[in-house]
């Protein structure tokens, strides 16, 4: 999976496009006139991605979108996913681990410090904190 669907998922829900899992097809609810073909060719292109990021189980991206690939990231990767979306890290030296959910306040400081411009990624954020990636978890659907 690219970066893409996470961030299309994104800009549709911005829109107020309501795009739902049914039984492997994708249902879309839009205001009208904001559906343009353009929109909607892009959706055709990454129904397989869009699927899996609103899929009703859950979900964990290591196994499709991969640790590493987010851990390439910035600030528009974590800004765009789910709210519904965790990030299960770990200390560097071998400890518990713990979940950060995208509606808690840490996850908000992850995002303001990979602003544009910082040129970190949210592998150099995690590691100044002692912290590494062990997995990525959406839970349900939009």
């Amino acid at each position: 999976m690219t970066a893409a669907a996470p961030l299309l998922l994104a800009e549709l829900r911005r829109l107020d496009v309501h795009v739902n899992h049914r039984g492997g097809y994708i249902e879309v609810d839009a205001p009208a006139g904001v559906l343009t073909e353009s929109l909607e060719a892009r959706i055709s292109l990454h129904k397989p991605e869009l699927l899996r990021l609103i899929a009703p189980a859950s979900l964990t991206l290591d196994q499709g979108f991969g640790c590493r690939e987010v851990l390439g990231f910035g600030a528009a990767l974590l800004a765009s996913l789910p709210l519904a979306t965790s990030l299960v890290l770990e200390p560097l030296d071998g400890g518990n681990h713990r979940t950060v959910s995208a509606t808690s306040a840490e996850w908000g400081v992850m995002v303001d410090r990979l602003r544009p411009g910082t040129h970190a990624m949210v592998a150099d954020v995690l590691a100044h904190h002692g912290l590494r990636l062990r997995a990525v978890v959406i839970e349900g659907g939009t």
